[in-house]
């Protein structure tokens, strides 16, 4: 069930809300950015003040609800998730890429 999901696509989204100034002339903000797909996957994606996505928020056509965290260069590192037919699940990811924890754990971690 856990895989490395996505934030929005930025080139999908139907509304961007971008860095924008803060309270003080020239302080940047992060913005957020909402999508929603013709299979009515919808997400909303929150970025820093260099524009990117550091957090996600996923509900998919298929029930599917995902929360996931991003580093500083864009990789998924941490996925929170309740599949369509409500199994919870966890997965953590190394700065390579590599799932480096899952819960429950993978098929083949059961052996």
């Amino acid at each position: 069930m856990i895989e490395q999901g996505s934030c929005p696509d930025r080139d999908r989204q139907i509304n961007h809300l971008p860095a924008g100034q803060g309270f003080g002339e020239g302080q940047e903000r992060g913005g957020a950015i909402l999508d929603v797909v013709t299979d009515g996957t919808a997400s909303l994606g929150l970025t820093d003040k260099k524009e990117r996505t550091r957090a996600g928020l996923q509900l998919r056509s298929d029930g599917t609800a995902l929360l996931n965290f991003n580093d500083t260069n864009d990789k998924v590192r941490a996925v929170l998730g309740v599949g369509a037919d409500g199994t919870p699940g966890l997965g953590i990811w190394n700065k390579d890429g590599k799932r480096i924890w899952q819960a429950p754990p993978a098929a083949d971690q059961t052996r």
